[in-house]
């Protein structure tokens, strides 16, 4: 029995020195292979329009917000007509991560990227005037934190992960006229968001002179982070003439607070467990961004028909201000090479409007170069979708697919976003 203890002991402290230079110190060479970190969130740095199909499927740009969600980026494009009305949003997507949390960052090689399908409500708002004001406010997912989980399964041994998290945005927001063609907005987010974090390794049992000996050995930590900030923004539309409209909105981020408990647990067959638990309250930080948008429009009434068609070309370049960001964990600031990114987006739509029935085909391209200075990975976006309305209902749909050709292990994401509208 003191022989298969002893064992045990030196066999845990072995595997748990390994297991940290595995975790910790490899995870420098993420830097050479993947984007994806601990802080990151799935697909992109940047963030996906997942709470509303009408925006996802032009692009991502800020100006195709369906009416419900008009004040989720830029206040200012929140719709007049006098009209109460609201959305819900649902999402699917499959994203994939290839080195994160000691895969690929040592020891261990998986050939291909892991890949995990989420299916989730995305959004829910309202807008509404009021007097000389248009009102909203609401709730959306402006990011998914969860990566995919793993779960590599020897005969003797096991290293399983898990990665859940979300991140959700609540809003306010006010828009008001400005003379008769300038717009102007303002909001406040809040932001609550969690990720937790499990991995694992577990030893089943070994070898005593060619005998398998009933034993096991669990090496796991446990991280619960637990998030919190708030965003104003505010924006500006100014209608130079019915077919061009220029607009701009700078959100700028507080710092925050991330919670942090890390658990660290050692059991085996023969000795109670042991476990470590740490807590820590560090200041979070979050990229500034500035929105400039440039609608064209062009449209072609039919009198006799009673009907317009109606084509729409967005352009919007954001500049995120990543160069300042920090990530503070456990009262340690942890190094990160950041750099600014600019990113392009181009929608286009074209509708046909009825008295009682609307319907429209999208598209859209993005640009999105992601933060990390090493590797350079540029994500390409291309969406597709479409919409109708009857009444006073609005169903629509969006579908964007995410790639990195220049990476050095390519990965391939999609979503695909439903949006329902009711106007009261």
């Amino acid at each position: 029995m003191k022989k298969k203890r002893k064992f045990c002991l030196f066999f845990a402290c072995l595997t748990l020195g390994i297991s940290s230079l595995m975790v910790f110190n490899f995870s420098l060479l993420a830097q050479d292979f993947d984007y994806h970190r601990k802080e990151s969130p799935a697909i992109t740095w940047n963030g996906t329009p997942i709470f509303d199909a009408r925006m996802l499927a032009a692009g991502g740009v800020s100006y195709f917000t369906s009416r419900p969600f008009a004040a989720a980026v830029n206040p200012a494009l929140l719709p007049g007509g006098g009209k109460f009305n609201l959305g819900v949003s649902g999402n699917y997507m499959s994203h994939s991560a290839f080195q994160y949390w000691g895969i690929n960052e040592g020891v261990l090689y998986e050939p291909a990227p892991i890949t995990a399908q989420t299916a989730q409500l995305s959004g829910a708002a309202f807008s509404f005037p009021l007097k000389n004001l248009r009102l909203s406010a609401g709730w959306y997912l402006p990011v998914l934190p969860a990566l995919p989980s793993f779960n590599i399964d020897e005969r003797y041994w096991a290293y399983r992960g898990d990665f859940s998290g979300r991140e959700d945005t609540f809003f306010a927001a006010a828009a008001f006229k400005l003379g008769a063609k300038l717009d102007i907005g303002v909001k406040v987010d809040y932001v609550s968001g969690k990720r937790d974090v499990v991995v694992g390794e577990y030893y089943k049992y070994y070898m005593d002179d060619g005998y398998g000996v009933d034993s096991y050995l669990l090496i796991q930590r446990r991280e619960n982070h637990s998030l919190s900030y708030l965003v104003s923004t505010i924006g500006a539309a100014y209608e130079f003439s019915p077919s061009f409209t220029l607009a701009a909105a700078l959100a700028y981020p507080f710092k925050g607070k991330a919670r942090r408990t890390l658990t660290q647990l050692f059991d085996n067959f023969y000795d109670p467990p042991i476990t470590y638990t740490s807590e820590s309250e560090d200041t979070l930080y979050r990229p500034a961004k500035l929105y400039l948008t440039a609608v064209y429009i062009r449209s072609d009434r039919d009198d006799e028909l009673d009907w317009e068609r109606r084509t729409t070309l967005v352009i919007e370049p954001i500049y995120v201000f990543w160069s300042g960001y920090r990530y503070v964990y456990f009262a340690e600031e942890m190094p990160r090479d950041m750099r600014n990114c600019l990113i392009l987006a181009a929608g286009w739509e074209y509708g046909v409007y009825r008295p009682r029935t609307d319907f429209f085909f999208r598209a859209g391209y993005r640009y999105d170069p992601q933060p990390l200075r090493t590797p350079a990975v540029v994500l390409h976006t291309f969406s597709i979708g479409g919409g109708l309305r009857m009444g006073r209902v609005t169903t629509d749909f969006g579908f964007a697919f995410y790639i990195s050709p220049a990476a050095a292990e390519p990965l391939h994401h999609f979503a695909l976003t439903g949006t329902l509208g009711l106007d009261l």
